[in-house]
């Protein structure tokens, strides 16, 4: 590439000056700019094979612009140029923590968020100078997965915490915990709960009553540690999204109560968003909503902030839950500003998945809707769910 550029600028630099420049293709001027033009096109068919083969390997380098691609590519057991480059293939990592081993090669020890929380990895690895980017970018997603896959089903939450001390025994919570699994767990466990207590309206007058109590103290508690005590920036929006969380909790349970629902086959209880950790296989983690059923994918999201849910919501979860299920499509409809796009990401959040949103406008081109469709396609054969937000301009 290098020999044909120096070439090309020696040709050209000798008709600089020339009173007869048009004589000059008598020379084959014009005859070796088209060979070199040819050869060029060329080397970029190459090139660009090259990078559909890396992105083939690792779908998420769609996100990324062949430039950037290229500046990962071209150190690719250099941690340090892709780090800036994070956010646009994962969720909540926006940094890597890593260490020099004695065989001089580089230890990944964990990721953090750029929220400042830090997630430390059950199994290191190393970063070989003979691994190629997309090898240790796949190794690291897989890394991350399995510590929240191991994290959940050990996470005691709150509820179950004994009321004695309570707000040392929050904050250790909250230190031993990644702030993703501390909403996770809270909602199994606030589904089990749940459940367990509506098999016993046959025998007792208002089962959801202890419930009730339970998390209006929680929310209580809460509330107190975050006006009063001085926790860390990561402690602090760990405790938010807790209580944001809760919240919604209490309100579903007040609304069970008033509507009298005494099954777990009602409707009523159907239609929440529910949250089951499988205990034969702990690994796995399923959210139900209506009659669908998505597997929890374990994207590492931060403590990236959590919607408010409102009645409006909650139906408009029902019916995108339903359309990932049946492996269809989901538009949210209405004005500007209303939060759409925040509700299909804070229920990608829930699910635990990646999220991608494309803006649609004019500068929109065939060959971007089509990127779109491939990483789909390639991610699923992959085995990775992407729920993908497409914004439609209106002139």
């Amino acid at each position: 590439f290098f020999f044909k550029q120096k070439t090309a600028y020696e040709i050209l630099s000798g008709l600089v000056g020339s009173e007869m420049c048009i004589r000059d293709r008598e020379k084959g001027f014009d005859k070796e700019l088209k060979v070199l033009n040819e050869k060029l096109e060329s080397i970029d068919r190459i090139l660009t094979n090259f990078l559909e083969s890396k992105r083939g390997v690792f779908p998420r380098f769609y996100f990324l612009s062949n430039d950037e691609l290229l500046e990962i590519v071209g150190c690719a057991h250099n941690i340090d140029p892709v780090q800036k480059h994070l956010k646009k293939m994962f969720e909540g990592i926006a940094s890597i923590k890593k260490s020099p081993t004695k065989s001089g090669t580089i230890e990944i020890i964990g990721v953090g968020s750029i929220e400042e929380e830090e997630l430390k990895l059950d199994n290191r690895f190393e970063v070989n100078k003979n691994d190629g980017v997309e090898d240790w970018l796949n190794n690291l997603k897989v890394r991350v997965s399995e510590k929240l896959k191991n994290e959940l089903p050990k996470c005691s939450t709150m509820t179950k915490e004994n009321n004695k001390d309570a707000p040392k025994r929050l904050q250790a919570f909250l230190e031993r915990n990644t702030g993703q699994i501390i909403l996770a767990a809270t909602q199994a466990e606030w589904t089990e709960m749940t459940e367990n207590n509506l098999k016993t309206a046959a025998t007792e007058k208002d089962p959801l009553g202890k419930d009730y109590e339970t998390y209006n103290s929680l929310i209580q508690l809460y509330g107190d540690q975050l006006r009063s005590s001085k926790f860390r920036v990561d402690l602090r929006l760990k405790l938010q999204l807790l209580l944001t969380v809760s919240l919604h909790l209490r309100d579903v349970i007040a609304d069970l109560r008033v509507k009298g629902v005494s099954s777990t086959t009602s409707f009523e209880w159907v239609k929440r968003l529910r949250m089951y950790v499988k205990n034969q296989t702990k690994d796995i983690a399923m959210i139900k909503q209506g009659y669908a059923e998505i597997q929890y994918d374990y994207e590492y999201q931060g403590n990236n902030g959590r919607l408010v849910v409102t009645p409006l919501t909650e139906r408009c979860y029902l019916v995108l839950t339903t359309a990932i299920f049946l492996r269809r499509g989901g538009a949210p409809h209405g004005p500007a500003g209303t939060g759409k796009t925040e509700t299909v990401k804070d229920l990608a959040k829930v699910c635990g998945k990646y999220v991608v949103v494309f803006n649609c406008s004019e500068g929109l081109t065939i060959d971007s809707l089509d990127t779109v469709s491939y990483t789909h396609l390639r991610a699923h054969e992959t085995r990775e769910d992407l729920v993908c937000r497409l914004l439609l301009e209106k002139k």
